[in-house]
Parts: structure tokens; C-alpha cells; sequence
């Protein structure tokens, strides 16, 4: 089983909606208020690491996360996130350019999340597959 950490604030019903869109190979972890030491503590554990700009994710991050494959980045901004680490450390960031986040508008209906896989996990299936990933940046 592989696992993908969130570091994202969401609700608890998009919470849900991110959980059953997961692959049966893939069990997501639905986090934004870590504390330092307890991300150093979840890290060794990850593979994938998807965030919003909850933090930075900087060289320490990334040095503590030995099985981590991809850093994926929710939105476009990437300025947080060591690229030059990450190249180094041989893990591969990629964005969502013109992802639309409208949780004010959407967080009452579920029928925007039916391609949930493809936004929040494709790039992690990508992975698995050997195959490119999109919208990379580093």
C-alpha cells in the first residue's frame, strides 16, 4: 500500500470526497495541522506528497521523506517548494496550472468531484506506471 499525505486545510465532507476517490492501492492521509515533529515522524511513511502551500516544503521535508516519489503541488504556485532539493533528492514536483479551488462554491456538491482521481491522483498512478508525469516543474 502506498500513502499519499494531504497537507491541505479541507472540510470533513471533502475530506470523504478525496478518500473515495483514492485508488485501492493508495491510502490517503487528511492532514494540515502538523506540528514539526509530527511530520518528521509521518514522513518516512509517505510516497507521495500532495499540498495546497500549507508549508514549505523545503530540503529538511524532503530529506526526511526517504520513500517520497512525487511532491505534488494543488495550484500553480511553487515558490514554497525546494525544486533544486527535489531534483537533487531525484523526486519529481509537479503543479495543477488553471486548477479552478472554489471550496465556497463547490463544497456542497459532490458531482464536481467525480474527476477527483484524475485532479488529485493521476500524476501518483502516473508514478506507479513508470509513465511521465504532467505539469512538472522539477
Amino acid at each position: 500500500m502506498y500513502r499519499a499525505l494531504y497537507l491541505c486545510p479541507m472540510s470533513e465532507a471533502h475530506q470523504a470526497w478525496r478518500r473515495a476517490a483514492a485508488p485501492a492501492n493508495i491510502e490517503p492521509i487528511l492532514r494540515y495541522d502538523l506540528t514539526a515533529p509530527d511530520l518528521c515522524d509521518l514522513l518516512p511513511t509517505i510516497d507521495f506528497l500532495i499540498s495546497d502551500r500549507a508549508a514549505p516544503i523545503d530540503r529538511a521535508v524532503i530529506a526526511a521523506a526517504p520513500r517520497l516519489r512525487l511532491i505534488q503541488r494543488i495550484g500553480s504556485l511553487t515558490h514554497d517548494i525546494d525544486l533544486e532539493a527535489a531534483r537533487a533528492a531525484g523526486i519529481p514536483v509537479a503543479k495543477w496550472p488553471n486548477l479552478l479551488l472554489t471550496p465556497h462554491i463547490a463544497a456542497g456538491d459532490p458531482a464536481l468531484y467525480a474527476d477527483e482521481r484524475s485532479h488529485y491522483y493521476d500524476n501518483c498512478l502516473r508514478i506507479l506506471a513508470g509513465e511521465p508525469i504532467l505539469h512538472r516543474v522539477a
